[in-house]
């Protein structure tokens, strides 16, 4: 028989959600690089990622990136404490993050987070 599913964890955020993407345990070779600046164009996303003091998220392996659909920003999340990480804005205001992905090249020293926008733009964060 099939395990019920168990809520671990709920948290509202201040925005609407426009996108959401989960890092799988085995994807993360080394910690996440919390400052994510945007390595695209200085134009479209220069600031960096405020993170907390506290460090709640630094090698922490399972995490959740979450598009806002309203601050046009993005937010990493510890799992399964949903615990917040950090917050980037992500530049030009009036286009939302459509999609997001976390990807590790096997030959990176790291991974990076994929950020499609409703523009067309693509932005990656390493």
């Amino acid at each position: 028989a099939a395990e019920p599913i168990a809520l671990l964890a709920t948290r509202s955020l201040e925005h609407e959600v426009a996108c959401l993407a989960l890092r799988p345990p085995a994807a993360a070779p080394s910690p996440p690089d919390a400052s994510l600046d945007a390595s695209l164009d200085a134009s479209d996303a220069d600031a960096p990622m405020e993170t907390d003091s506290g460090g709640a998220c630094g090698g922490e392996p399972l995490l959740a990136a979450v598009g806002s659909w309203t601050s046009f920003s993005l937010s990493l999340l510890s799992l399964p404490s949903l615990a917040p990480c950090g917050t980037t804005p992500l530049g030009d205001k009036g286009v939302v993050p459509r999609s997001l992905a976390f990807y590790a090249p096997a030959a990176a020293p790291h991974e990076y987070l994929l950020c499609g926008l409703g523009d067309g733009k693509l932005l990656y964060f390493p």
